[in-house]
C-alpha cells in the first residue's frame, strides 16, 4: 500500500482539488487485485495481469478491428485476463490537464473485461454529461463488445447541445467493426415533430477514408434531406480515388465530390451549392445573426483532411438578408487557410 497525503497539485499555478492518493495491490497469479482512488476517482484492476502489460493487450484486439491505427504490439501476455472498474467522482479541472476544450465525466461508471486466451473484450461506460470544445452530451451511454474477429459498439446520448439554439434529442448509434471497416448507424430525433436524422454508411479506413452511404435521410428546420444511395467520398493518401455524394431537398441540391488534387498526394473536395436555403442552415454556423435567402456556387477543399485551403470564385446569393437587412443578390469571392486562419 502507497499513500500520498497532504500534498498540492496545481496547473499554470492555478491548485487543482487534490487531498491524497492511495494505491492497493494484493493477491497473485490469476487472484491479484489493484486499487487506485483519491477524493476524484476510484479504480480497480483484478484478475491475472502484470500492470506494464495492460496497453499491449488492449493494442492487441484493437489491432484486430482497426490495424491502420493500432499498431499490433510485439509481445503479449496470453494468460491475461481482467475485470475493471472506474467510478469518478469530480474529476472535471483533471481532464484539462489532458485537453483544456475537454470538461465535464463527473459522476461516470466504466467497467469491462479482458480476456486474451479467448480473445474478448468488453465494455460499458455511463456518463451523465461531457462537453468537447462547444459540443455538450447529457446522459451517454456506451456498451461495446469484441472478439477476434469483430466489434461491436452501441450508444446513445439524450441530448446533444450543438449551440444556444440548436440541439440534437435521444441519439443513437451502431457501429460494427472489423479489418478496417466499419457499418455506421446513427439516428436522432425523438419525434416526428422535430429535427430527425437516419443516416446508414460504410466507412474503410485504410489509407486514408473511404465512406460508402447507403439511403439516409434527415431534417433540417423540419425539412427532409435525401442521401442518394452508393453516394461515395474517397480521401485516399497513396492510391486517390474520386467519389461523390448528392443531397437533395426540392429544389435545393448539394453535390459533395472528391478528386485527386494536381499539387500533393491527397484528394480534394468540391462541394457545389444550388439554390440553398440559408435560413435552414445559419443557426449551425453563425447562430447570433440571421442569414436568408438561396445561395448557390461551387466551393473547393484542398487538403480537407490536412492543412486545408477553402477557395470560391463564383459565389452568389438570391434574396438575401442580413439581421433583417436586404441586401438582394450578391457575387462573392472566398479564400481561406488554415495555418493562417
Amino acid at each position: 500500500t502507497t499513500r500520498i497525503s497532504l500534498a498540492e497539485l496545481a496547473k499554470n499555478g492555478t491548485p487543482l482539488p487534490y487531498d491524497s492518493l492511495i494505491i492497493t495491490t494484493s493477491g497473485a497469479g490469476k487472484n491479484r487485485k489493484l486499487i487506485v482512488e483519491s477524493n476524484e476517482f476510484k479504480a480497480e484492476v483484478a484478475g491475472d495481469y502484470n500492470v506494464k502489460d495492460l496497453p499491449d493487450a488492449f493494442a492487441y484486439l484493437l489491432n484486430k478491428y482497426y490495424p491502420s491505427f493500432v499498431k499490433a504490439p510485439v509481445k503479449i501476455s496470453p494468460t491475461l485476463d481482467i475485470n475493471f472498474d472506474i467510478r469518478t467522482f469530480y474529476v472535471d479541472e483533471y481532464l484539462h490537464l489532458i485537453d483544456s476544450s475537454l470538461s465535464g465525466f463527473n459522476n461516470s461508471h466504466f467497467s469491462g473485461s479482458l480476456n486474451l486466451a479467448k480473445n474478448e473484450l468488453g465494455f460499458t461506460a455511463s456518463v451523465p454529461q461531457f462537453k468537447y470544445k462547444q459540443y455538450n452530451f447529457d446522459e451517454v451511454k456506451l456498451t461495446a463488445n469484441g472478439d477476434i474477429d469483430k466489434l461491436l459498439v452501441t450508444g446513445e446520448a439524450k441530448n446533444i447541445h450543438i449551440n444556444d439554439s440548436l440541439s440534437v434529442p435521444k441519439a443513437v448509434f451502431k457501429i460494427s467493426a472489423r479489418n478496417d471497416s466499419s457499418v455506421v448507424s446513427i439516428t436522432a430525433g425523438a419525434s416526428q415533430t422535430i429535427e430527425k436524422a437516419d443516416i446508414n454508411a460504410l466507412v474503410r479506413t485504410k489509407d486514408g477514408i473511404d465512406i460508402e452511404f447507403e439511403p439516409s435521410t434527415f431534417t433540417i428546420n423540419g425539412k427532409t434531406w435525401a442521401i442518394d444511395e452508393k453516394g461515395i467520398l474517397s480521401f485516399r493518401k497513396n492510391n486517390p480515388a474520386s467519389g461523390q455524394l448528392v443531397l437533395t431537398e426540392g429544389d435545393q441540391k448539394i453535390l459533395l465530390k472528391t478528386q485527386p488534387s494536381s499539387k500533393g498526394q491527397w484528394n480534394d473536395l468540391t462541394i457545389e451549392l444550388s439554390k440553398v436555403n440559408l435560413g435552414d442552415f445559419a443557426p449551425y454556423i453563425m447562430p447570433k445573426n440571421r442569414l436568408e435567402g438561396l445561395l448557390s456556387g461551387s466551393i473547393i477543399v484542398e487538403n480537407p483532411t490536412g492543412d486545408f485551403n477553402i477557395t470560391s470564385g463564383n459565389l452568389r446569393t438570391q434574396y438575401f438578408r442580413l439581421d433583417n437587412d436586404s441586401l438582394g443578390e450578391i457575387k462573392a469571392t472566398v479564400d481561406y487557410n488554415k495555418l493562417t486562419k
